[in-house]
């Protein structure tokens, strides 16, 4: 039976087709980030290398997104979501059957890639099935949907990492994108190539490599010091890379963001908000999974639990951030989403000490969950209403492009920082000691009870010191949005 036509009802289960595209970045990210404790121990992994696995997949995506659409137009939207789904279950199974770090941190790249031509190309997808009456219930309800998978991720992660093996964390998603594919297939209509696709290839290669040397100079820097000659350089080299790109997109013809977007102050100010918001988000999440496993010594499963719940007020949140824009427009209703954000962080930086049972931290953490989903409904909703209508996808590509870099600097940033806070904060009691062999959140046979008691300590106030870090991010935020409501920009 041939794919439906745009205007035969059966059109409904091309969005049910579609589902997988924006659920399985959902399921990916909560379940591997509650298994990551799990896979550093069967893999003998360091911190870094647990920020590797999760940034590579960042990684991966931000390198190939800027390609998505235009590969849509040149190929064909379907065509292209196939060959995403098949990249990304070649990347799935490779890394369910990867032996050591590296073969793992390969696989999660290639997820990357392939995960990086679903989203746009769905999104774009349904705008074609869907006419402008029917458009903004079918996104509403498909991205209602992936709230499901967002609160489901981190409990089927956190049931199979305690009762089979990480693996299957693996397996699982990799099932996920098959059944992807087929319902593409089956139920999703064919297009054609659009002319006029246009890459900008010196834009996405300075950008790529940029934003790899960059993060490879924060992880790397705790594992090898500030000073490290190899630190030095690939900071360099991002740096060198940014320049490149900078002084390329100012010369493109077809440059990545359109410098028009630019002209507007509303948007170039949200999208300075989304800067600070999403070099936090990530890196908090990262710090949370390793504290309640590793210095609470929590098991996946209520790990995973208290992960869950702090992810359902996002199911509701947003709908209560839509009610609140359309009585006082976008800016204090953003304001107040970062506010909220920032007071979660302190009072959590407070309560999570080495001794903090889940009464402790719950409350900040479900707090922090329920601005977040507000925060980045807002967000969304204020880059579409910052730009003319002809710019509104360039504006949410943007958007997404920053929420991908942002992601994968902030495990970077705020997992190496970890790192360097523990040294600090163990330096006095441990006089004599190596401080420079300690890791955030990391323990080993070979230490002292007294030492590992240090240890622990200094780790639990190193992730409130990130918590803090976190809160100043989100507080920057609020503070660059103000002209906002000066101007009354964001009514």
């Amino acid at each position: 039976m041939p794919p439906p036509a745009a205007t035969d009802r059966r059109r409904w289960w091309v969005l049910v087709a579609l589902f997988p595209a924006l659920a399985i970045p959902s399921l990916d990210g909560t379940m591997v980030i509650v298994a990551l404790p799990t896979i550093g121990r069967d893999l003998g992994a360091s911190i870094s290398d647990l920020q590797w696995i999760t940034t590579m997949f960042m990684l991966g995506n931000a390198a190939l997104l800027p390609l998505s659409a235009a590969l849509g137009d040149l190929y064909g939207r379907r065509r292209t979501m196939l060959i995403g789904y098949w990249l990304y279950l070649a990347g799935t199974i490779g890394a369910a059957l990867a032996p050591a770090v590296v073969p793992l941190l390969g696989a999660r790249a290639v997820q990357g890639f392939g995960m990086a031509l679903l989203f746009p190309n769905a999104l774009a997808k349904i705008g074609v099935v869907f006419d402008e009456k029917e458009r903004g219930r079918a996104v509403g309800i498909w991205i209602g949907l992936s709230s499901g998978a967002l609160i489901s991720g981190p409990l089927i992660a956190g049931w199979l990492a305690e009762n089979t093996a990480w693996q299957a964390i693996f397996w699982t998603t990799a099932l996920f994108s098959v059944v992807g594919a087929v319902g593409l297939v089956r139920f999703v209509p064919a297009d054609g190539p659009a002319r006029g696709a246009i890459f900008d290839y010196p834009g996405m290669g300075t950008a790529a490599l940029a934003l790899f040397f960059l993060t490879f100079g924060f992880v790397e820097a705790g594992r090898r010091g500030l000073a490290s000659p190899l630190v030095v350089l690939s900071a360099a080299l991002g740096l060198l890379a940014a320049a490149a790109f900078v002084l390329v997109e100012r010369r493109s013809d077809h440059p990545m963001m359109d410098p028009a977007l630019f002209t507007n102050p509303s948007y170039r100010t949200v999208l300075r908000i989304g800067v600070c918001v999403n070099t936090a988000v990530p890196g908090v999440f990262f710090l949370v999974t390793l504290y309640l496993q590793s210095l609470l010594s929590l098991s996946p499963w209520t790990a995973a639990v208290i992960l869950a719940i702090v992810f359902t007020p996002m199911t509701f949140s947003p709908y209560l951030a839509g009610a609140a824009m359309d009585r006082l427009g976008f800016a204090r209703p953003m304001l107040a989403g970062l506010g909220v954000m920032a007071a979660a962080m302190v009072w959590l930086s407070f309560a999570a000490t080495s001794e903090a049972s889940t009464a402790d931290i719950a409350p900040p953490l479900v707090l922090f969950g329920l601005a977040m989903g507000w925060q980045f409904s807002i967000e969304s909703t204020a880059i579409v209403n910052s730009v003319p209508a002809a710019f509104a996808s360039a504006g949410t590509a943007s958007l997404s492009a920053v929420r991908q870099v942002g992601g994968a600097l902030s495990v970077a940033l705020l997992g190496t920082a970890a790192t360097f806070a523990a040294q600090f904060r163990s330096r006095t009691a441990l006089e004599g000691y190596d401080i420079s062999s300690v890791r955030f959140a990391s323990f080993d046979d070979s230490m002292s009870d007294r030492v590992e008691q240090v240890l622990r300590s200094a780790s639990a106030d190193a992730f409130g010191d990130l918590m803090l870090l976190a809160a100043a991010l989100f507080a920057l935020g609020l503070v660059i949005g103000l002209p906002l409501i000066r101007s009354r920009l964001g009514d």
